[in-house]
C-alpha cells in the first residue's frame, strides 16, 4: 500500500487514536457520535452572529435570561410559550416564589403544557441505546 493511498491515510489515523478507540470499544456507555452536543451547541453557533448587537450590556444579560428560559422549557418538553407567558406574568404581578417557577416543579402543577410527544421521543431514544448497550455486552461476552 502506498503511504500517500487513502487507505494508508486510513490506517494512519486509527493508529494515531489508538488510544481513543481503545477506551471507546472498552465501554459501551460512550455514545458512538456526538450528535447530540452538536445539536444543542447548533442554535447557539447561529445565533451567535444574531446576539452581536444586543444593543446594550444590559440587553446582552436580559437576551441570555431569556434565552436561558427558553431552553430550561424546552428541555424539560414544556410548552415554551406557556411556559415563558405564566413565568413573566408572575413576576410582573409581583410574585416572589422563584421556586414554583422552575422548569421542573412548573410541569408538575400545569400537566396540559406538557409535550407529551418529546417524553415519548426521549423515552423511545433511551430504550434503543439500552437496547444496543446490552447487545454489545452480549458480543463481548461470546
Amino acid at each position: 500500500m502506498l503511504p500517500k493511498s487513502r487507505l494508508a491515510k486510513a490506517v494512519r489515523y486509527a493508529l494515531n487514536q489508538w488510544y481513543e478507540l481503545s477506551v471507546f470499544l472498552g465501554n459501551g456507555a460512550i455514545p458512538f457520535d456526538n450528535n447530540e452536543t452538536e445539536n444543542a451547541l447548533r442554535s447557539l453557533t447561529i445565533g451567535r452572529k444574531n446576539w452581536l448587537f444586543v444593543g446594550s450590556s444590559r440587553g446582552g444579560e436580559v437576551a441570555a435570561m431569556m434565552y436561558s428560559l427558553v431552553s430550561s422549557a424546552a428541555r424539560h418538553n414544556i410548552d415554551v410559550w406557556a411556559y415563558g407567558d405564566d413565568c413573566l406574568r408572575q413576576l410582573a404581578g409581583g410574585s416572589a416564589d422563584y421556586a414554583s417557577l422552575l422548569p421542573d416543579v412548573w410541569r408538575q402543577s400545569h400537566p396540559q403544557s406538557i409535550r407529551h410527544y418529546r417524553d415519548a421521543e426521549q423515552e423511545s431514544r433511551r430504550l434503543t441505546t439500552q437496547q444496543r448497550r446490552i447487545r454489545r455486552r452480549e458480543a463481548r461476552v461470546a
